[in-house]
């Protein structure tokens, strides 16, 4: 079974999002949102169907909050409610709930449980883009709720470039030891790659922190994207990386095989960017590119899935 990680819907009301302080990428996804309509979220779920992709991790985004633990909204760029990810994911039998809890909320530990019974199978954060540093002793009692849970944490490492909000430096990968010295199974959003030449990689970092805890994994959000390919080809070359690498699409980020013509050749570049499901033209690309098929299929060990999921 193909698992996707990372999997991004808006709103069912893009007029939810707050309109200020939006990236170039974030203002197109709304546009493509509006036109879409209410169905905007149901036509995501039908790609994912007419895909490889046998379950896609759909992810909720809680509010930033600040110091306090209280809600932030000048600072929130984006807000999916868990309740509407579950709800989709109810009624769409592909698709898993990815939850998204903030650890300051005075509530965390009661929202986790409450998602968890709801069907929660990760949890998501963005820590420059919600405010939170995920080596702040705050978020120990969350850690441990998480592995008592056995709920893997997706955190989002390197540069935040669509919902800017925080230093990006909440984003790095050192900051989750405290998560992994507690015994929860951590999957490093983007592996901390970077997206352009001037920005330094976070991916070394992640890479040491692999090495040293064996909970420790990586995905493949906006691997599609240039600059990636220095670390999809150390991953693929390196026996523990290839074992540490999930495939996430991070959906609706753009797929750009013909970046990778040099490595696959311009017909087969060609041939995967004509490919008109963009979950194919991801998964068909990184298999060009050697990732192995347990890059793919993983998730389905370490996910808390229903017991009619379980593989």
């Amino acid at each position: 079974m193909r698992f996707d990680l990372h999997v991004h819907v808006l709103p069912s009301d893009p007029a939810l999002v707050p309109v200020r302080g939006h990236s170039v990428l974030m203002r197109i996804a709304l546009y493509r949102a509006s036109r879409a309509g209410p169905s905007a979220q149901d036509a995501v779920a039908d790609l994912v169907a007419a895909s490889q992709v046998d379950r896609a991790v759909v992810l909720a985004i809680d509010a930033a909050h600040d110091d306090d633990g209280l809600p932030d909204p000048s600072g929130t760029r984006l807000f999916v409610s868990n309740d509407e990810v579950a709800d989709l994911c109810a009624r769409r039998p592909r698709l898993l709930f990815g939850a998204s809890v903030h650890p300051y909320r005075p509530d965390a530990l009661a929202e986790l449980d409450r998602v968890a019974a709801r069907g929660a199978c990760l949890v998501k954060w963005i820590p420059s883009a919600q405010n939170i540093a995920p080596d702040d002793p705050r978020c120990v009692p969350f850690y441990e709720r998480l592995a008592d849970l056995g709920i893997p944490l997706l955190s989002h490492t390197g540069i935040e470039h669509t919902l800017r909000n925080k230093s990006d430096d909440l984003n790095h990968p050192r900051r989750l030891r405290p998560a992994l010295e507690r015994g929860v199974t951590v999957i490093a959003g983007h592996c901390g790659t970077r997206l352009y030449l001037h920005e330094r990689s976070q991916f070394p970092a992640w890479c040491r922190l692999a090495r040293d805890f064996e909970r420790c994994y990586g995905e493949t959000g906006a691997f599609g994207l240039p600059m990636h390919g220095g670390p999809i080809a150390q991953m693929v070359k390196d026996d523990l990386l290839r074992d540490r690498v999930l495939f996430g699409s991070d959906f609706p980020a753009l797929v750009w095989p013909t970046w990778y013509a040099d490595r696959i050749g311009w017909r087969r570049a060609r041939d995967l960017a004509a490919l008109p499901n963009p979950f194919d033209r991801m998964i068909d690309l990184l298999r060009t590119l050697g990732l192995p098929q347990t890059a793919f299929t993983r998730a389905g060990e370490l996910l808390r899935l229903p017991r009619t999921e379980v593989p």
